[in-house]
Protein backbone atom coordinates (compact mmCIF):
# COMPACT_ATOMS: atom_id res chain seq x y z
CA UNK A 1 0.00 0.00 0.00
CA UNK A 2 2.63 1.98 0.94
CA UNK A 3 4.31 1.91 -2.66
CA UNK A 4 1.34 2.78 -4.26
CA UNK A 5 0.38 5.89 -2.42
CA UNK A 6 3.81 7.11 -3.23
CA UNK A 7 3.57 6.49 -7.41
CA UNK A 8 0.23 8.09 -7.03
CA UNK A 9 1.47 10.58 -5.71
CA UNK A 10 4.45 11.13 -7.96
CA UNK A 11 2.26 10.82 -10.71
CA UNK A 12 -0.34 13.87 -9.62
CA UNK A 13 3.01 16.23 -8.35
CA UNK A 14 4.00 16.78 -11.39
CA UNK A 15 2.70 17.28 -15.00
CA UNK A 16 -0.52 16.24 -14.72
CA UNK A 17 -2.57 18.69 -14.78
CA UNK A 18 -5.38 17.63 -17.30
CA UNK A 19 -7.68 20.85 -17.98
CA UNK A 20 -10.80 20.69 -16.12
CA UNK A 21 -12.70 22.31 -18.62
CA UNK A 22 -12.47 23.77 -22.25
CA UNK A 23 -12.12 27.39 -21.01
CA UNK A 24 -11.00 26.50 -17.09
CA UNK A 25 -7.03 26.93 -16.77
CA UNK A 26 -7.10 27.56 -13.04
CA UNK A 27 -7.84 31.56 -11.19
CA UNK A 28 -4.94 33.69 -9.52
CA UNK A 29 -5.74 34.35 -5.69
CA UNK A 30 -4.35 38.20 -4.77
CA UNK A 31 -2.86 40.71 -7.20
CA UNK A 32 0.54 41.08 -7.91
CA UNK A 33 2.15 44.00 -5.48
CA UNK A 34 5.62 44.73 -5.38
CA UNK A 35 9.05 47.47 -4.39
CA UNK A 36 11.82 47.71 -7.22
CA UNK A 37 14.95 46.65 -5.68
CA UNK A 38 18.50 48.55 -5.77
CA UNK A 39 19.33 46.85 -8.91
CA UNK A 40 16.28 48.28 -10.86
CA UNK A 41 15.62 43.91 -12.04
CA UNK A 42 14.53 42.49 -8.78
CA UNK A 43 11.40 42.97 -7.48
CA UNK A 44 10.07 41.84 -4.31
CA UNK A 45 6.46 41.10 -3.69
CA UNK A 46 5.08 42.72 -0.69
CA UNK A 47 1.97 40.74 -0.61
CA UNK A 48 1.37 37.25 -0.82
CA UNK A 49 -0.06 36.06 -4.41
CA UNK A 50 -0.96 32.26 -6.02
CA UNK A 51 -2.03 30.45 -8.88
CA UNK A 52 -4.62 27.80 -8.75
CA UNK A 53 -4.28 24.97 -11.24
CA UNK A 54 -7.64 23.57 -12.90
CA UNK A 55 -7.17 20.29 -10.68
CA UNK A 56 -6.82 22.32 -7.41
CA UNK A 57 -3.08 22.27 -7.34
CA UNK A 58 -1.60 25.69 -5.61
CA UNK A 59 1.44 27.91 -6.72
CA UNK A 60 2.09 30.17 -3.55
CA UNK A 61 4.12 33.20 -4.00
CA UNK A 62 4.83 34.31 -0.40
CA UNK A 63 5.61 37.74 0.20
CA UNK A 64 9.22 38.31 0.69
CA UNK A 65 9.69 36.34 -2.69
CA UNK A 66 12.19 37.99 -5.22
CA UNK A 67 11.25 37.58 -8.75
CA UNK A 68 13.55 39.16 -11.39
CA UNK A 69 12.13 36.92 -14.59
CA UNK A 70 15.33 35.14 -14.48
CA UNK A 71 12.97 31.70 -15.19
CA UNK A 72 12.15 32.50 -18.65
CA UNK A 73 15.53 32.62 -21.36
CA UNK A 74 15.94 36.05 -22.16
CA UNK A 75 16.32 35.55 -25.89
CA UNK A 76 12.24 34.34 -25.62
CA UNK A 77 11.99 37.86 -24.53
CA UNK A 78 11.39 39.01 -27.65
CA UNK A 79 8.08 37.43 -28.19
CA UNK A 80 6.53 38.72 -24.89
CA UNK A 81 8.34 42.28 -24.79
CA UNK A 82 9.58 40.98 -21.33
CA UNK A 83 8.51 38.75 -18.36
CA UNK A 84 6.66 40.95 -16.67
CA UNK A 85 4.59 42.90 -19.20
CA UNK A 86 1.02 42.49 -20.25
CA UNK A 87 -0.45 39.66 -20.06
CA UNK A 88 2.63 36.93 -18.95
CA UNK A 89 3.25 39.28 -15.63
CA UNK A 90 1.02 37.33 -13.04
CA UNK A 91 2.32 33.25 -14.54
CA UNK A 92 6.26 35.14 -14.33
CA UNK A 93 5.55 35.69 -10.77
CA UNK A 94 4.35 32.34 -10.29
CA UNK A 95 6.74 30.80 -12.63
CA UNK A 96 10.00 32.47 -10.67
CA UNK A 97 9.04 31.55 -7.18
CA UNK A 98 8.26 28.07 -8.33
CA UNK A 99 11.79 27.62 -10.31
CA UNK A 100 13.27 29.08 -7.12
CA UNK A 101 11.08 26.94 -4.62
CA UNK A 102 11.40 24.03 -6.27
CA UNK A 103 9.12 22.30 -3.91
CA UNK A 104 7.58 20.09 -7.03
CA UNK A 105 9.49 19.04 -10.28
CA UNK A 106 10.16 21.39 -12.74
CA UNK A 107 8.45 19.79 -15.90
CA UNK A 108 5.59 20.43 -13.30
CA UNK A 109 6.36 24.47 -12.50
CA UNK A 110 6.46 24.75 -16.41
CA UNK A 111 3.44 23.69 -17.13
CA UNK A 112 1.66 25.34 -14.21
CA UNK A 113 3.38 28.24 -16.55
CA UNK A 114 1.65 27.11 -19.70
CA UNK A 115 -1.91 27.22 -17.65
CA UNK A 116 -1.52 30.41 -15.76
CA UNK A 117 -0.42 32.06 -19.01
CA UNK A 118 -3.94 30.64 -20.48
CA UNK A 119 -5.31 31.80 -17.02
CA UNK A 120 -4.07 35.52 -18.30
CA UNK A 121 -5.94 35.68 -21.59
CA UNK A 122 -2.41 34.85 -23.30
CA UNK A 123 -3.17 33.02 -26.53
CA UNK A 124 -3.25 29.23 -27.08
CA UNK A 125 -0.35 29.62 -29.50
CA UNK A 126 1.83 32.30 -27.56
CA UNK A 127 1.55 30.21 -24.37
CA UNK A 128 2.72 27.30 -26.23
CA UNK A 129 5.59 29.27 -27.69
CA UNK A 130 6.52 29.93 -23.92
CA UNK A 131 6.15 26.95 -23.22
CA UNK A 132 8.40 25.35 -25.25
CA UNK A 133 11.16 28.31 -24.00
CA UNK A 134 11.08 27.43 -20.59
CA UNK A 135 10.61 23.24 -21.13
CA UNK A 136 13.67 22.90 -23.07
CA UNK A 137 15.92 26.27 -21.74
CA UNK A 138 14.36 26.91 -18.38
CA UNK A 139 15.50 25.38 -14.85
CA UNK A 140 16.01 21.94 -14.37
CA UNK A 141 16.54 20.57 -10.95
CA UNK A 142 16.82 17.24 -9.42
CA UNK A 143 14.25 15.41 -6.93
CA UNK A 144 14.54 12.49 -4.97
CA UNK A 145 12.00 10.38 -2.80
CA UNK A 146 13.09 8.34 -0.02
CA UNK A 147 11.43 4.70 1.11
CA UNK A 148 12.57 2.66 4.28
CA UNK A 149 12.16 -0.67 5.49
CA UNK A 150 11.14 -2.42 2.00
CA UNK A 151 12.00 -6.34 2.41
CA UNK A 152 15.51 -6.36 1.19
CA UNK A 153 14.90 -9.77 -1.54
CA UNK A 154 12.00 -7.08 -3.31
CA UNK A 155 13.94 -3.79 -2.38
CA UNK A 156 15.39 -3.59 -6.25
CA UNK A 157 12.23 -4.45 -8.31
CA UNK A 158 10.09 -1.94 -5.80
CA UNK A 159 12.72 0.44 -6.52
CA UNK A 160 12.48 -0.12 -10.14
CA UNK A 161 8.79 0.10 -10.35
CA UNK A 162 8.92 3.31 -8.57
CA UNK A 163 11.96 4.60 -10.77
CA UNK A 164 9.63 3.68 -13.89
CA UNK A 165 7.32 6.73 -13.11
CA UNK A 166 10.18 9.22 -14.23
CA UNK A 167 9.06 11.94 -16.93
CA UNK A 168 10.11 13.01 -20.34
CA UNK A 169 13.75 13.91 -20.21
CA UNK A 170 14.60 13.06 -16.55
CA UNK A 171 16.69 9.51 -15.57
CA UNK A 172 15.84 7.92 -12.32
CA UNK A 173 18.90 6.75 -10.18
CA UNK A 174 18.17 3.39 -7.51
CA UNK A 175 20.34 3.39 -4.13
CA UNK A 176 19.37 0.35 -2.29
CA UNK A 177 20.95 0.64 1.59
CA UNK A 178 20.53 -2.59 3.23
CA UNK A 179 19.49 -2.20 7.03
CA UNK A 180 22.48 -3.11 8.87
CA UNK A 181 21.68 -5.12 12.23
CA UNK A 182 23.98 -3.52 14.99
CA UNK A 183 26.60 -6.11 16.19
CA UNK A 184 25.33 -5.00 19.96
CA UNK A 185 23.76 -7.85 22.29
CA UNK A 186 20.48 -6.32 23.63
CA UNK A 187 20.30 -8.79 27.21
CA UNK A 188 16.92 -6.65 27.69
CA UNK A 189 15.34 -7.99 25.04
CA UNK A 190 13.08 -10.72 25.12
CA UNK A 191 12.46 -11.04 21.37
CA UNK A 192 14.18 -9.26 18.62
CA UNK A 193 14.70 -5.78 19.03
CA UNK A 194 12.29 -3.84 16.84
CA UNK A 195 14.03 -0.97 15.72
CA UNK A 196 17.24 -3.66 13.66
CA UNK A 197 14.36 -4.64 11.10
CA UNK A 198 16.26 -8.02 9.81
CA UNK A 199 16.59 -8.28 5.97
CA UNK A 200 14.99 -4.60 5.22
CA UNK A 201 16.59 -1.89 3.02
CA UNK A 202 16.45 1.95 2.41
CA UNK A 203 15.86 3.44 -1.12
CA UNK A 204 16.62 6.62 -2.29
CA UNK A 205 15.89 6.67 -5.66
CA UNK A 206 16.97 10.72 -7.38
CA UNK A 207 15.62 11.91 -10.62
CA UNK A 208 17.70 13.26 -12.63
CA UNK A 209 17.13 16.32 -15.52
CA UNK A 210 18.72 15.68 -18.85
CA UNK A 211 20.47 18.69 -20.73
CA UNK A 212 17.91 20.01 -23.42
CA UNK A 213 18.82 18.86 -26.97
CA UNK A 214 17.92 21.74 -28.93
CA UNK A 215 19.39 25.02 -29.97
CA UNK A 216 18.53 28.51 -29.77
CA UNK A 217 18.65 27.98 -34.08
CA UNK A 218 16.07 24.57 -33.17
CA UNK A 219 13.99 26.52 -31.63
CA UNK A 220 12.61 28.51 -34.36
CA UNK A 221 11.75 25.66 -35.88
CA UNK A 222 9.63 24.69 -33.13
CA UNK A 223 8.29 27.64 -32.52
CA UNK A 224 6.92 27.55 -35.90
CA UNK A 225 5.80 23.66 -35.94
CA UNK A 226 3.29 25.14 -33.26
CA UNK A 227 2.43 28.38 -35.08
CA UNK A 228 1.41 26.22 -38.28
CA UNK A 229 0.69 23.02 -36.29
CA UNK A 230 -0.70 23.66 -32.75
CA UNK A 231 1.69 21.02 -31.46
CA UNK A 232 0.30 19.75 -28.15
CA UNK A 233 2.37 19.69 -25.16
CA UNK A 234 3.41 16.69 -25.42
CA UNK A 235 4.76 17.02 -28.85
CA UNK A 236 6.50 20.67 -27.87
CA UNK A 237 7.95 18.63 -25.06
CA UNK A 238 9.15 15.45 -27.13
CA UNK A 239 10.16 17.67 -30.21
CA UNK A 240 13.73 17.24 -31.65
CA UNK A 241 15.69 19.32 -34.84
CA UNK A 242 15.00 17.19 -37.40
CA UNK A 243 18.99 17.44 -37.94
CA UNK A 244 19.66 15.43 -34.79
CA UNK A 245 17.17 12.64 -35.65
Amino acid sequence: MQLRVIVIALVFSATSFAVAGAADFGRFVGTVKVEWGKNGRDMKLIEPFAYISPTDVRWDAPAGSIVDGASIPQFAWSIIGGPFEGGYRDASVIHDVACESRIRPWQAAHEAFYLSMLASGVSPVKAKIMHAAVYHFGPRWSRSISVVNLPLASASAQASFIASSAFRDERALIDVRPVQKSAEPCPLCAAPNPDQPPDKADVVITFVPQASLLSQQDFEQLKTAIEINDLPLAGIESFRSASRK
